[in-house]
């Protein structure tokens, strides 16, 4: 059984006035279609490009807007296969495989996380140099300012082009 590339529609009968119902490419209302599925299958939420999103043995537990639904027997789950599926894995239409991560997503990733350590350095780096600027800082804090300014520095000079073999430098004690 699948469902392909569910989308949002209005039925001409609802279950409640609360209830948001799905319908696929041909037609079939998500609602109708899961008791079609074995129970004893993976069931699998992919996007267009095959990356798997969610998973369950329990249809009713996927929510697969945007998404198709297809089963996996359960002998074919492929060792290493995260009960959380973490974005690493597709379906071809015939079996579950890891991912292969482009470059360019990888890059992507590695940017998000320096502007994310980054901020979190601008973060602590701004009260202390308040203090500094108004000569109100402790020799403690004083010290701190420097560490994180450091690491700020060091976080500008790492080379993401290595993605995903970054070496992070470590925070601040």
């Amino acid at each position: 059984m699948q469902l392909l590339n569910l989308k949002i529609y209005e039925p001409t009968q609802k279950l409640s006035d609360d209830a948001l119902h799905l319908i696929d490419e041909n037609g079939l209302d998500w609602y109708e279609s899961q008791s079609k599925f074995k129970d004893n299958t993976l069931k699998i939420a992919c996007d267009d490009q095959a990356i798997i999103r969610s998973s369950s043995f329990d249809i009713s537990m996927l929510w697969p807007v945007s998404l198709s639904v297809f089963e996996v027997d359960k002998n074919k789950i492929p060792k290493g296969f995260p009960e959380q599926p973490d974005d690493n894995w597709i379906f071809d239409g015939k079996k579950i495989a890891p991912r292969e991560v482009p470059k360019s997503e990888l890059l992507a990733q590695a940017e998000e996380t320096r502007a994310q350590l980054m901020a979190e350095a601008n973060q602590k780096i701004t009260p202390l140099q308040d203090a500094s600027d108004l000569d109100i800082a402790t020799e403690d804090e004083l010290a701190q300012l420097k560490a994180w300014k450091t690491y700020r520095v060091l976080l500008s000079r790492v080379d993401i082009s290595s993605a995903p073999d970054i070496d992070w430098p470590p925070l601040p004690a």
